[in-house]
């Protein structure tokens, strides 16, 4: 969350907004791994790991991490397949 000194409610409402899909995820996870649709292990696990990747990329972003994997790959080029097919680097 970026912090807005302008707009303090809309930080507040927007951190609300986060918990609750967080809220709502793990319950469907659980309810999903009581029913054995999913792995037991995904079902406890699977909202921590979807938020939690979703917070590395999003924070990776921000402080440029990014850019600096960019041209990491560049001397590896195995890597940079693998990063390619992810998402994480341009073509």
């Amino acid at each position: 969350m970026t912090d807005a000194r302008r707009n303090v409610a809309a930080t507040i409402f927007s951190s609300v907004f986060v918990l609750f899909g967080f809220l709502v995820c793990t319950r469907l996870f659980v309810a999903l791994g009581q029913g054995n649709r999913i792995p037991a292990f995904l079902g406890g696990t699977g909202s921590i790991i979807l938020f939690g990747l979703g917070g590395l990329y999003l924070f990776a972003e921000k402080v440029g991490w990014l850019w600096e994997l960019e041209g990491w790959s560049r001397q590896h080029p195995a890597a940079r397949v693998w990063l390619r097919r992810a998402g994480l680097i341009s073509p």
